[in-house]
């Protein structure tokens, strides 16, 4: 399952880290995995809780 997530200066905007909540939520019904999309130039791997549902 993915998801598009929104980052500012590496780190990912509040509506992403929720969306990625719910979507872990639902990937566990379906027994699949969740990936972050993440758009834009010199991006970094976003900073705090993200990292752990980094895939």
């Amino acid at each position: 399952m993915w998801v598009f997530a929104e980052q500012r200066y590496g780190k990912l905007k509040p509506v992403a880290l929720e969306l990625l909540g719910k979507a872990e939520e639902l990937a566990a019904e379906l027994n699949t995995h969740v990936t972050a999309v993440i758009l834009g130039v010199r991006h970094r791997k976003p900073s705090g809780r993200a990292h752990c549902i980094w895939s």
